[in-house]
């Protein structure tokens, strides 16, 4: 190859871009300074590290630094407090119940929401399924747990319309119905979920 055509291919290559997209923001690369592009597997910890530093991997029997792009350039990762999200859905669904049980046997309004679609999980649940960056495997289990998310706000809405009608009795049957099936699904469903969160933050 002579000087012209390498001056035209390095020139080629200065043309072309790679895009990453990370959160909200785009990056681009130009392709001169891309080698290739692996997928990411069996990634070995690495002590001593800065945090933006995930592991190693052993590439065709090279050694090769694993960098959290979002660390390094001081993005917050949702994934980094994905474990606060999943508490916080436990503990609020929990709670939920208990005041809905109170509001029976007082027989005082329930004022806490009755739309799956509006608690805090909820609304998150719609932003992560719309999300790019966020893996397959995590937005089939957000999925999985949808219709019983949803039944338990179905089953409240139940319970207000028999304390309504002056059915406690049979608003009370509900509240045990959600609070022994029901909010132990939504919550083993929750739990598997932070287990992937924990494994999709160290791939």
């Amino acid at each position: 190859m002579d000087e012209t055509q390498e001056n035209s291919k390095n020139k080629e290559l200065q043309e072309k871009f790679i895009v990453l997209q990370i959160e909200n923001e785009n990056f681009v690369i130009p392709l001169e300074y891309v080698s290739e592009i692996v997928k990411v597997k069996d990634v070995t910890e690495a002590p001593h590290q800065p945090d933006w530093v995930k592991g190693i991997m052993n590439l065709r029997d090279s050694i090769i630094s694993l960098v959290d792009t979002r660390k390094r350039l001081g993005i917050k990762s949702f994934m980094d407090e994905s474990h606060l999200f999943c508490d916080s859905a436990k503990n609020t669904h929990l709670n939920w119940i208990k005041k809905l049980e109170e509001s029976v046997i007082n027989n005082t309004p329930f004022t806490l929401l009755l739309d799956h679609t509006k608690c805090d999980f909820g609304k998150l649940t719609l932003e992560l399924l719309a999300r790019s960056d966020i893996s397959n495997t995590i937005k089939k289990k957000l999925i999985e747990i949808d219709p019983i998310h949803k039944a338990i706000y179905d089953g409240g809405k139940e319970v207000v319309n028999s304390m309504e009608k002056r059915h406690n009795e049979l608003a009370l049957k509900k509240v045990k119905e959600i609070e022994n099936i029901l909010i132990p699904k939504m919550i083993a469903y929750i739990e598997e979920l932070d287990n992937i969160f924990k494994i999709s933050s160290k791939i």
